[in-house]
């Protein structure tokens, strides 16, 4: 910093603080000396302590002198914030603003930005704000907002009234800051904070899925049964055959009869070697064998 820079600073500090001991811009330039004394015993007190305030702003250096100027700026601002109605107290949200809107099926573009933004949104409405452009910060930093969620509106990223999950989701997926009570508001009453985009995404992955298991399903089913399977069948009438033929020669088994004792027989010697099958069993294959026979086979195996 240098010496310029200095003295500009210590002016407009010592000005700040002690206006009337302080001189006005023109003579400032024109003699570069910052205190306006009268040496009048009626401001005596206001000039002596004007005088040690600008010892005290000297003294400092460069980086001191730098804070305490970023700090009378930040001073300032505030200041002038608060006599605005948007930052009065009555106009911040806290959780019971919150829940109430949180019953709110949607929230439009205004609704939505005064809420992120901490502020109740039947106070702080689009007039206000307005009215104070360029005289507010907080104004200011409303409408770069609001133009945001605009824009977002614009290219379907939100709806016109959108539901307040996807609003909230879509105030995070751009790193916009969210107050922790709103967020959990929002979740305390049902809503899923999830953007649209990342609901449809979800969606899809589950309708494709669903897809291919169908598709999956319609192959299965048109698909001819394996070989396998005929081959059993097969397998299964020549096993019955030779069954067949074994009951008839063995233990001369008619077919044509209506009342055989051949499949009590078969499982008395069965049961003899230590294989029990009842006589049931043996009837009813006994049955299903006799009738693969045509009526030409089962005079010839007679």
């Amino acid at each position: 910093m240098d010496a310029f820079d200095r003295e500009n600073i210590i002016w407009r500090l010592l000005g700040e603080k002690y206006p009337a001991q302080t001189v006005g811009t023109r003579t400032w330039v024109e003699t570069k000396q910052p205190l306006l004394l009268t040496h009048n015993p009626e401001t005596a007190i206001q000039e002596e302590a004007a005088v040690r305030y600008f010892e005290e702003l000297k003294a400092l250096s460069d980086d001191e002198l730098s804070e305490r100027q970023a700090k009378a700026d930040r001073e300032k601002v505030e200041e002038n914030e608060r006599q605005f109605s948007f930052n009065k107290p009555h106009a911040m949200a806290d959780e019971k603003i919150y829940s109430y809107w949180c019953k709110a099926a949607a929230w439009y573009g205004d609704e939505f930005t005064a809420l992120l933004l901490a502020r109740n949104p039947k106070v702080v409405t689009m007039e206000s704000i307005k009215r104070a452009k360029n005289l507010s910060t907080f104004a200011n930093e409303f409408l770069d907002l609001r133009e945001l969620v605009s824009r977002a509106v614009l290219k379907k990223q939100l709806s016109r009234a959108t539901r307040p999950g996807f609003a909230i989701a879509w105030a995070k997926r751009n790193r916009i800051p969210v107050p922790k009570a709103l967020e959990a508001a929002v979740r305390e009453h049902g809503h899923q904070v999830a953007d649209w985009k990342t609901a449809y995404d979800q969606q899809a992955a589950i309708v494709a899925d669903l897809k291919a298991k169908i598709a999956k399903l319609e192959v299965a089913e048109t698909k001819p049964e394996p070989t396998t399977a005929d081959l059993g069948i097969r397998e299964r009438d020549s096993l019955l055959k030779i069954v067949l033929g074994m009951a008839i020669k063995g233990y001369s088994y008619d077919p044509k009869a209506s009342r055989n004792p051949t499949a009590k027989e078969v499982a008395s010697d069965l049961s003899l070697i230590g294989l029990r099958l009842d006589e049931d069993t043996v009837r009813k294959y006994l049955a299903e064998a006799k009738e693969l026979l045509s009526g030409d086979e089962t005079e010839q195996d007679r």
